[in-house]
Order: structure tokens, then sequence, then C-alpha cells
């Protein structure tokens, strides 16, 4: 491949897709995570009340565990709804939050055009990229994810020399589609 390749991918945060971000980020795209997720939730919540009840006696760490998880996940999910509702409200009344993501050899730079905010990641900055059916999930580390549309990309052929790319510079970090739970 052309080392010189420069990809430049220019599009509007949808609701959708900030929804998927938002999961993504609260609760991993991993399908068996999430049912083990709402599995906990439930034995957790279950074993919380048998024991306030008097049914069955808990130690106290068990009993702080259940209660922090059967608080914890709903928490979470109810951030996630929220925010998302936020941002479709701002949306509905106009808001569009511009995105720009540029690849080259040395990394990503990530443009937020509506604010004019930018910022520069080289390859090695990159924790993983992760192939969904319609986006490219971008985890710069822990905190920080970029979701990148495919229909952004263009054609199929964008799409295949981003994903050489990626797989040239961070093959251990690329989770291409075919590879994963879809």
């Amino acid at each position: 491949m052309d080392k010189d390749i420069r990809l430049v991918f220019k599009f509007k945060m949808s609701v959708q897709h900030y929804r998927k971000m938002m999961e993504s980020k609260t609760f991993g795209n991993f399908v068996p995570l999430r049912i083990l997720l709402v599995l906990a939730w439930i034995l957790f919540t279950v074993l919380f009340v048998l024991d306030v009840s008097g049914r069955i006696e808990l130690t106290q760490v068990v009993h702080v565990c259940a209660l922090l998880v059967m608080v914890a996940i709903p928490a979470a999910w109810l951030t996630m709804e929220i925010n998302i509702f936020k941002y479709s409200n701002a949306y509905r009344e106009g808001f569009m939050a511009e995105r720009q993501i540029a690849v080259d050899k040395e990394g990503f730079t990530f443009t937020n055009v509506t604010d004019h905010m930018s910022g520069n990641n080289s390859w090695d900055e990159i924790s993983k990229i992760e192939e969904l059916k319609d986006v490219f999930l971008i985890q710069i580390n822990k905190k920080e994810q970029v979701i990148l549309p495919k229909k952004s990309m263009g054609d199929n052929r964008k799409i295949g020399i981003f994903k050489e790319m990626v797989n040239e510079n961070i093959p251990t970090h690329f989770y291409p589609m075919k590879n994963r739970n879809k």
C-alpha cells in the first residue's frame, strides 16, 4: 500500500450513531458480556431482596456488593439514556455535531468541525479499532472513543483502504467484523 495515502472522512453525528457510541462506551460491544451484565444484575437484585426480606442472610461484604451491582447497572443505563435524550433534543433543534477524521501514515487527526477542536493521535496511541455492521469504533483510551460511520467513508474501496491501513499499523488491535460476534 502507498504510504502517503491520506483518507479524510467528514460526517455529522446522527442520534443513531451517538446511541451506538454511548452503548459501546457504557456496556461494550460483546453481546455475551451484555447478557452477563443483565444476569448479574438480576442475580444480585434477587439476593439483595431475599437478604432484606430475611429469607437468606448474606455477609456484609456480599450485601454491599449486591447493593452496588443492583444500583450501578441501572444508574449507568439511566445516565446513558439521559445523555442520548439531551443529544437528540439538541439534534432536533438543529445541532449537528460535524466531525472530520483524517487517517494517514502518522495516525489519526480528529476534528470537531462544529466547535473547531482538533487533536492528533499516533497509531501507537490507539487502543483498538472494532468494526461493526455500520460503523468503526476507534478506542483512543479507556474513556475516549470515536465513532466512524461507514456511510461517511464513501465506497467499499475506501473502507478497504482504511482497513488495510489499520491492519498494517495496529494488527493486534484491529477487530474486523468477520472475526467478531455481530
